[in-house]
């Protein structure tokens, strides 16, 4: 009699159980990614306020040249431009 956790899989439900990890998500990744960068992005001064942050910050720099940097934070995105953290941030992923 099949109990109710029964895949009528051959191997058990071993492949079903297999397939329930799932890989990191790219928002996971990225954001993982972004951790060094958004550190930089902050410098040694940033202090006790960037604790109360909740949400994962990702830093594009989609121009190192221009310094046009994108900036996203929940849902939200903010587009800046600052060569000076351009070039920092260069230099802190190197």
């Amino acid at each position: 009699m099949p109990g109710q956790y029964d895949t009528g899989s051959p191997d058990g439900g071993a492949a079903a159980e297999r397939q329930s990890h799932h890989a990191p998500s790219r928002r996971a990744v990225l954001s993982a990614a972004g951790r060094p960068a958004a550190r930089a992005a902050r410098g040694a001064d940033a202090g006790a306020r960037d604790s109360a942050v909740a949400e994962p910050i990702v830093v594009h720099l989609r121009d190192a040249a221009s310094g046009e940097i994108d900036v996203f934070r929940g849902t939200s995105q903010v587009r800046l431009r600052d060569p000076e953290l351009a070039a920092r941030l260069v230099r802190a992923s190197r």
